[in-house]
């Protein structure tokens, strides 16, 4: 066997003729898919590859078909969302998201809203691996709502090159100044 990356929204397919070869689980696999869409958990064979019939993308592994057909949740990600067999890309218009699940990946990432969400604010899921961090506030998606810790400038402007431990900006008589989360500079 060879070793195959999936894509971020579908794992790689290649047809030759009436054999499909498919990236499943890191590898590539080879076999014929049927002509029509095969039943879930009957027997396909002892290689493991891909089929798409539709929207439904249907894996022969382990000797069985596991089929499935991706959708979005109307309110936004969690745990079972991904099933790791197809990639998809989800929009949150209103909660000013948007969440994609990588196929051969059990769980999703969604993106920062643009402007700073409101704290105890409903989100789709947790972004990742940082927290969304903005002008006034760094927050996190947790259980559905949105933590949100304030950032709060200095009273005075600080020294350019400085130590500071939050990204931040801040205005200061007309001159701006920006941490880093390292240093200061003004």
């Amino acid at each position: 066997m060879f070793a195959c990356s999936p894509g971020p929204f579908a794992s790689p397919q290649c047809e030759y003729g009436n054999v499909t070869c498919g990236c499943v689980n890191s590898n590539w696999g080879c076999g014929i898919c049927p002509a029509a869409h095969p039943q879930q958990g009957t027997v396909c064979g002892n290689t493991n590859f891909e089929c798409r019939y539709g929207d439904d993308t249907c894996e022969c592994t382990g000797g069985l078909w596991n089929c499935v057909t991706p959708s979005c949740p109307p309110m936004g990600f969690d745990i079972r969302t991904c099933d790791g067999l197809v990639g998809f890309t989800c929009g949150y218009p209103a909660l000013d998201q948007t969440c994609s699940c990588l196929a051969g990946f059990p769980i999703g990432t969604c993106s920062c809203p643009l402007a700073a969400p409101s704290d105890g604010g409903a989100c789709a899921w947790p972004t990742s691996p940082n927290p969304c961090s903005y002008d006034t506030a760094d927050c996190i998606c947790n259980g559905g709502r949105w933590q949100c810790q304030m950032k709060a400038c200095p009273a005075a402007k600080p020294a350019a090159g400085s130590a500071c431990t939050q990204v931040l900006s801040c205005m200061y008589s007309g001159t701006y100044c920006a941490c880093d989360g390292v240093t200061w500079s003004c």
